[in-house]
């Protein structure tokens, strides 16, 4: 089984512009809280400018774990646009990965094939819980529930702890950095397809820096 470790320079346009999730409503002090921190964290972001993003851009460095072995760093670049996305890594020129909805491809010298299944899998599922969607589709579903799980210490930093469940039983925890209320962290659990066992995947942000004020 192989798993991928993340380290993200998160890049986004951040004027103030006045935004808030969805309605409340009925809902206990937790839940309340919770949502007044995600609030904070879509202003931190950018606001509307964010919302209304078109695309994005990714770059740093990922790799991966069999059997307790870590394989070697690599560069990478992504792109999200949408519900799609493109990969590459500028140090093997030529190789792209491209991703759909519902179809995923590997361009290399040898030409193109389609991602085999399970990598497919594990990339949708990536992005069925990526930051974007959550701040954007899943706390304006009126059906989504929020937990705030506390005050944490992580990455060297004092956190907000926030656990959203999406209509669909999903749950994403994200920890917000207290102060600034950027997201320093997103994990979320699943099941292997092979051998059924759960694990953990976490994606880290940090090095965030304005752009165009």
């Amino acid at each position: 089984m192989k798993r991928s470790i993340w380290s993200l320079i998160f890049v986004v346009a951040l004027p103030l512009a006045a935004q808030t999730v969805a309605p409340a409503g009925e809902e206990d002090a937790s839940a309340k809280q919770a949502r007044a921190i995600l609030d904070k964290t879509v202003q931190a972001l950018g606001g509307q400018a964010y919302l209304n993003a078109p695309g994005f851009f990714y770059s740093g460095r990922a790799s991966g774990f069999s059997k307790g072995e870590l394989s070697a760093m690599q560069n990478v670049q992504v792109w999200f646009a949408g519900d799609k996305q493109r990969v590459e890594r500028p140090d093997t020129p030529g190789w792209v990965t491209i991703i759909t909805p519902d179809q995923g491809w590997e361009i290399t010298y040898h030409g193109t094939t389609p991602l085999e299944s399970k990598i497919l899998q594990s990339r949708q599922r990536q992005a069925t819980f990526s930051l974007r969607k959550i701040l954007t589709q899943w706390i304006r579903d009126p059906k989504t529930m929020y937990f705030f799980d506390g005050e944490k210490y992580a990455e060297a930093r004092q956190c907000y702890s926030v656990t959203v469940i999406d209509p669909q039983n999903e749950s994403a925890t994200l920890l917000i950095e207290k102060g600034t209320y950027l997201p320093l962290r997103e994990t979320w659990s699943g099941r292997d397809p092979d051998y059924h066992d759960k694990f953990n995947e976490s994606v880290l942000w940090d090095k965030y820096r304005n752009v165009n004020g």
